[in-house]
């Protein structure tokens, strides 16, 4: 996690382009800031020379910028291209749907590679949003999901074909399928349900619950649903 050395997703492209078997160690702390330079691959349209060897060595200690720094410096115009093409969603489905979604992905986001791919245990968690495993391990009752990234522009964004990419439409059809897949939509990024919709997705009995012990159900306190969703 050296500022001059190439950003992590690069090199492993480079590695992955000599079609032969490579082994790394890498000490932990680098290994959990592994993708910290460049943001992921989100640098790359930040800063397009941003991974040249020049520029690392000089100016690389700088990276990554804030976000709220580069959001704060966005055009009105930047920052409505940006919601209209740009990807930002992390998804988790159950590895029995993996491939199934992959597809998804691929068609509705047209190419929108790499992918983060981390794998998750889901277990029962009352109090929380997501519902049970819908086919879990008889022995645990657990079931493996994996939480699939999907960062950045569509191909056709890339070539100067926006007005092909409609966010709203395929963030909607990826969602119904994802319902329909037994799997969630992670709370950061926009929903683009309608509320009927969201509540499909998740379980709000025991949330609910919560928020009326606490009183948090006056008003003053948004439920995650109106924090995240974008009108439809």
């Amino acid at each position: 996690s050296l500022w001059w050395k190439p950003w992590f997703y690069k090199h492993v492209e480079k590695i992955l382009n000599q079609k032969e078997e490579v082994v790394e160690y890498i000490p932990l702390t680098d290994y959990y800031h592994r993708h910290t330079q460049s943001l992921f691959w989100e640098m790359e349209l930040m800063i397009p020379i941003g991974n040249n060897p020049v520029f690392r060595w000089l100016l690389g200690w700088l990276m990554p910028p804030k976000v709220s720094f580069l959001k704060i410096s966005q055009t009105e115009m930047t920052q409505k291209l940006v919601e209209k093409t740009h990807v930002a969603q992390d998804f988790l489905v159950p590895t029995r749907k993996f491939g199934d979604f992959l597809d998804l992905c691929d068609v509705e986001y047209d190419r929108v590679y790499p992918l983060w791919l981390c794998l998750h245990d889901h277990s029962p968690m009352p109090g929380s949003l997501l519902k049970d495993p819908a086919v879990p391990n008889p022995t645990n009752g657990h079931e493996m999901y994996i939480d699939i990234g999907v960062y950045g522009l569509p191909r056709c964004v890339h070539e100067k074909r926006e007005d092909e990419f409609d966010m709203k439409k395929s963030m909607r059809k990826v969602i119904a399928e994802l319902v329909k897949m037994d799997g969630f939509q992670m709370l950061y990024a926009d929903v683009f349900n309608t509320r009927e919709e969201f509540e499909e997705m998740f379980d709000h009995t025991t949330y609910r619950e919560l928020r009326k012990k606490y009183k948090a159900d006056t008003g003053a306190f948004k439920e995650v649903y109106d924090k995240m969703s974008i009108i439809v």
